[in-house]
């Protein structure tokens, strides 16, 4: 998108102005301004698009042109790595180096053997924006190749979907991205060349990295040949860049395909055709050239607006800056290095622009400064610094923006800002500009009917309708989509927005609803409004109907509840007042949001409640009755709206509240009334009952209420300490007086400091968390006992530790023995209730486990992450003496949250394990890990048993990260018990745990395993083999590793077996390789119990079937399937074994049973009496 379109004379003269007040200031922005002479060279309509960028790049070519964050390789004093430590400054290439190198890359593709790339093949790219990526995209267009940009860490789904779709000749991936590309390249098996860019060899980690990806290679044994972006460049330069001939579509040629995942989730490739990008840098080339361009980059390559950023500068012989870190943490660091003379934002970023300025007023009123003085001079000192001095003008795109965000972007900065409208298919990004149609991008355009939701042409005093365009830059369709192009355009052409506006003017829209009823959020969610009213109706007999309400300026939903009067009178009796009423339909829409998995975002905050039907007498159903959107809108659409801006207001001055240094509220009271702001519920109080989830709070409020609750008090409490079962209000405010008083014991900023991005296994050190006293009582305790007789068991009433318990039952039997059992409860009995109740299930269980419980069992209400286990002194002292042996099986287990949120639940708590068995008498510890953790091993020499942890871990929202790291920080406390304590430790690698082989009724209904058999079953399809064919198109036998529950508690139950005074890893794994017992097998069984099973031949197309099959099951059948996780088999399994070394493992378990026929058979009629199957 441009800004230097649709400018008038009274702002450009505003605009030249304060650019030559800038100038004065500083002359060397001048080397930045754009050459009419060059501009009219490039627009030559005779040049390709190849040859207009030669002209750029030839004519600016001493200029500066694309740049990122300088650095320089030091050593790490504690790692004695080599790591790249980046600098507050910018280097970067001129335009003819950028123009050298890709020249150098065109050639290399044109000579390499193995990584050639030929016109019209398709080179994947997966990373972040750089100057690297920028070349490698440019060079398609010399190559005649199509590039296929994608965001570093895109879904493992998007990938495997995108990668099978497109099949690239050559992937491209950042060394932040290496090993995800190469994992997706290995099981696509017919890309030959890996190519990873933004490559340091002289930083360790990024060489680990690629000694990795070299060891997975090999193990593939599939002939891919990977090498640097460096290494092509190199060989790029032997050779002379020649020009190749025209094209034989000449500009009809696909150039690009983009992928945007739109409302739908699903990922479609936009093609782009060659004549398209050219009129893209044509059109920008034609914009007014008023003054320097110098911009920052921080949009991925895959987004319409990432794209034209870097563009924008290089056709006006500018200079951008590419961000240092995609999430964002740098951006305004990366902005004041700059000081950019435009800029383009999304709504996000002003968002954390206004909430920076709000977060320093309250700062300085904290202090004692007054509220309009401070809020003056930090817009005043924003305005001068923060964006830098020199912003002239910037654009913002990708979502409305509220009015009070921008009205006060306009007070801080002095410059020129346009609203963007656009969307992927537009090509440019651009279809209007503060809401004037684009002539540059839009050839013409029309408003159609949409008469299903009451939109017309003909309506006063503005004619509404579906925007329809047609532009040369926009996308010929969707890659291999026939189906979703079909749905692009109309009869004549016009491509279709699925936006409703209003035509408030010749060439003038105001965006007003969606076609499909789907409603962006202001964080970027989609919300598929009629489906989810649906759900809501359905699931709750006092919910007769619903209006769901919501726009893109808020990041929540409102509503329009209609109760059924009859239904409300059975639950709650007919005297019940309004507020009985509200309370009801509220619990009703929590229950419902519950039972079908409704996402926080999709549950409304509030509502109004209507006694009167929509009905079509009253004009708000259609006569087929469907809701008439505009109807409602225009009905309740005032009352909505006005309920928002309270909310708001009430927010805002609740905050203030809060905030006040001269509050008298006491902590609890603030808690309260910060749990109730970030929940929405009026009625919680000091006072009230119940843990964050009995509040009504889940993983994601809990993430938000840790946030708010640290800007409140300056207290970080973490997500897995506000998620305790045994937390409430009362307990958080303790933490939080505690933490306050300056004894806030061990945190994650105590040990690996505020706002770290990376962490070394040099913080995770045992007097770090134990205190002086411990480690003195600790060097004089008692050795370990011979016989152990009593044992300690955390995590008892999970899937696996339930079968451990039994296990070590049984074991304390025969010794005359006891287990104690640690469960997050409020009391003791509680705790007792709480376990007896996961052996209820089966009824041969119940009576093994009650027999052996009667006698050797103690349960104890506590929480292994806080001090002393959340016990009392006495207890927690007499287990330290009692106690022989500790399991320690209890984790928090999230794919979501991040490091910090697991700091207490998974790593102070198993310093906490360890701290139990060093006092009175030293206790040996079995620890059950994850595999997660296994991307945290360094496998520089192989990936076995014995791979040593890495020094050092980067912290990533990406998904499961948190809690991989919190189990590899686990492991780290554990290795420092062994070696400074001598404490045995046996670590314990599983891999899928599948359904008891005895015990009925006792399977995982969560996992991968049995959401595949029951989607199997379910919509009686299979592909021809779960595994690649080989050569001649024939079946291979192939292996499935998982193991039955049972011998993965036997396992961590028989450590002492291996090891009685040393550490030792163990990796669980079925190791039966070559027995045959694989996916294919299973459906054989599967049908052998009477089950008709479709065998489809074409991988893809099993894939789709599939996937449509059970996209159209009930939504409680649904929520069993394997829809959420199909990214896993969108391509066949490799055939043969990619298993790792399990030596410790084999010793321990010599004979594990084989996944035969009579244990599918057994877990068909586990999944039968838990209701799966009929």
């Amino acid at each position: 998108m441009s800004d230097r379109t649709s400018v008038s004379d009274e702002r450009i003269n505003k605009l030249k102005a304060r650019a030559k007040k800038i100038i004065a200031q500083d002359p060397s922005v001048l080397k930045f301004m754009p050459d009419k002479a060059v501009i009219d060279e490039a627009l030559n309509p005779e040049l390709s698009l190849v040859e207009k960028i030669e002209v750029l790049f030839s004519r600016y070519a001493e200029r500066p042109a694309l740049q990122e964050r300088a650095y320089n390789i030091e050593k790490n004093a504690s790692t004695n790595k080599h790591y790249r430590n980046y600098q507050q400054a910018f280097a970067g290439v001129t335009f003819r180096e950028l123009q050298q190198r890709i020249h150098n890359l065109a050639c290399a593709w044109q000579h390499s053997k193995e990584h050639r790339v030929k016109p019209d093949d398709m080179v994947f790219i997966i990373g972040f924006a750089s100057i690297d990526y920028q070349l490698i995209d440019i060079a398609t267009l010399y190559a005649q190749a199509v590039t296929v940009p994608m965001q570093s860490m895109t879904s493992g789904s998007d990938l495997d979907e995108t990668i099978a779709n497109i099949n690239p000749v050559t992937v491209f991936a950042s060394v932040a991205d290496l090993k995800v590309a190469a994992e997706h390249t290995i099981r696509h098996g017919g890309i030959k060349s890996l190519v990873v860019f933004d490559f340091e060899p002289r930083d360790d980690a990024d060489l680990q990295i690629y000694r990795e990806v070299e060891t997975l290679i090999a193990d593939s044994g599939l002939p891919i040949s990977l090498t640097s972006l460096q290494e092509l460049l190199e060989l790029g330069k032997s050779k002379a860049w020649q020009p190749l001939p025209i094209h034989p579509l000449g500009e009809d040629r696909l150039a690009g395909i983009l992928h945007s995942s739109g409302s739908t989730g699903k990922p479609k490739g936009a093609m782009l055709l060659e004549k398209s990008m050219k009129r893209m840098w044509e059109n920008l080339l034609k914009a007014p050239a008023i003054y320097p361009q110098i911009s920052v980059c921080y949009a991925p390559l895959n987004h319409i607006l990432g794209r034209s950023m870097p563009v924008y500068c290089l056709t006006a012989g500018g200079l951008c800056s590419f961000t240092l870190k995609p999430d964002m943490s740098t951006l305004f660091e990366d902005v004041r290095l700059t000081n950019p003379s435009r800029l383009s934002f999304f709504p996000r970023v002003f968002e954390l622009i206004y909430q920076h300025y709000q977060n320093e007023v309250a700062k300085r009123v904290r202090e004692g400064e007054d509220e309009a003085s401070a809020a003056a001079d930090v817009k005043a000192d924003m305005g001068e610094n923060f964006l830098g001095n020199r912003l002239l003008s910037g654009m913002v795109g990708g979502a409305p923006t509220s009015p009070a965000v921008r009205e006060f972007m306009a007070e801080c900065f002095e410059f020129h800002l346009i609203d963007g409208y656009g969307n992927t298919e537009s090509g440019s990004g651009s279809i209007s500009l503060n809401g004037k149609i684009q002539e540059n991008s839009v050839s013409e355009y029309k408003l159609r009917n949409v008469p299903e939701l009451g939109y017309y042409t003909s309506d006063k005093p503005y004619p509404r309708g579906e925007l329809c365009y047609k532009s040369e830059v926009g996308i010929a369709g969707y890659y291999k989509d026939p189906k979703a192009t079909a749905g692009l355009f109309d009869e004549d052409g016009f491509s279709l927005t699925g936006d409703i506006v209003e035509e408030i003017g010749p060439g003038e829209i105001r965006v007003v609803d969606r076609v499909k009823d789907v409603l962006k959020l202001s964080q970027g969610e989609y919300v598929a409004l009629g489906a989810l009213q649906t759900k809501y109706e359905s699931g709750s007999a006092a919910i007769k109907q619903i209006f769901l309400y919501g726009n893109s300026l808020q990041a929540y939903l409102l509503a329009v509840v209609v109760p059924d009067l009859d239904a409300v009178a059975s639950l709650i009796g007919v005297n019940a007042t309004d507020a009985d009423l509200k309370a009801l339909l509220r619990r009703e829409m929590a229950r419902v949001a519950k039972e079908k998995d409704i996402k926080s975002f999709e549950l409304p905050r509030d509502f109004l409640i209507e006694l009167e039907p929509f009905s079509q007498e009253n004009g708000l159903l259609s006569s087929v009755r469907k809701r008439l959107m505009p109807a409602l809108k225009k009905k309740y659409g005032q009352r909505l709206e006005a309920m928002y801006e309270a909310d708001g207001s009430q927010r805002d001055e609740a905050m203030k509240r809060l905030k006040d240094p001269g509050s008298n509220m006491t902590t609890a009271e603030k808690v309260s009334e910060t749990l109730k702001v970030t929940l929405n519920i009026e009625s919680i109080t000091a006072d009230s009952d119940g843990n964050f989830t009995d509040l009504g709070g889940d993983s994601l409020a809990a993430v938000s209420f840790s946030l708010t609750l640290e800007e409140v008090f300056g207290v970080n409490l973490p997500a897995d300490l506000i998620l305790s079962p045994t937390a409430d209000i009362a307990r958080w405010s303790a933490m939080i007086d505690k933490a306050l008083s300056g004894d806030g014991g061990v945190s994650f900023e105590s040990i690996h400091g505020k706002d770290a991005k990376e962490i070394f296994a040099s913080d995770l050190k045992l007097n770090r968390f134990l205190s002086e006293e411990d480690l003195v009582s600790a060097s004089t305790s008692k050795p370990m006992v011979d016989e152990e007789k009593v044992f300690l068991l955390t995590g008892a009433n999970g899937f696996l530790g339930r079968f451990v318990c039994m296990e070590l039952l049984q074991k304390a039997a025969a010794v005359g023995g006891k287990v104690v059992c640690l469960i997050r409860a409020q009391d003791d009995a509680s705790a007792r209730r709480r376990l007896d109740a996961v052996f209820s299930t089966d009824a041969a269980l119940n009576k093994d486990y009650s027999d052996l419980a009667s006698k050797h069992l103690e349960v104890l209400a506590g929480d292994v992450g806080e001090p002393d286990m959340g016990l009392d002194k006495n207890t927690h002292r007499r287990l330290t003496q009692e106690l022989d042996r500790i399991v320690h099986v209890a984790a928090l287990v999230n794919h979501m949250m991040t490091y910090q949120n697991f700091f207490y639940a998974n790593v102070v708590a198993t310093a906490e394990i360890i701290r139990l068995a060093l006092l009175s008498k030293r206790k040996p510890i079995d620890f059950v890990s994850s595999v997660a953790a296994n991307a945290y091993l360094d496998v520089s020499n192989g990936f076995n048993e014995d791979a040593p942890l890495r020094e050092c871990v980067k912290l990533t929202d990406s998904y499961a990260a948190g809690y991989g790291i919190s189990k590899w920080a686990g492991e780290v406390l554990l290795q420092d018990a062994h070696a400074n304590f001598g404490i045995p430790v046996n670590v314990f690698r599983g891999d899928m745990m599948l359904a008891h082989d005895r015990y009925g009724a006792q399977i995982n209904t969560d996992d991968m395993f049995t959401r595949l058999l029951f989607s199997v079953i379910e919509t009686g399809l299979a592909p021809r083999s779960f595994y690649q064919l080989d050569d001649k198109g024939q079946l291979q036998q192939g292996h499935y590793n998982g193991l039955p529950v049972n011998i993965v508690a036997q396992t961590v139950t028989a450590g002492r077996k291996l090891n009685t005074d040393g550490y030792k890893n163990v990796y669980i794994s079925n190791y039966h390789y070559d027995d045959g017992c694989s996916l294919d097998a299973f459906v054989d069984w599967i049908e052998a119990e009477g089950y008709s099973i479709t065998r489809i031949d074409d991988h893809q197309e099993w894939v789709q079937r599939f996937e449509q099959k059970l996209k159209s099951l009930p939504e409680e059948r649904k929520q069993h399937s394997v829809i959420a996780l199909m990214s896993a088999f969108h391509m066949p399994y490799p055939a043969h074994h990619f298993g790792s070394d399990c030596d410790n493992f084999q010793t321990l378990m010599p004979d594990i049973p084989h996944l035969d026929q009579r244990f599918i058979q057994k877990c068909i009629r586990d999944m039968k009496a838990q209701n799966l199957l009929a």
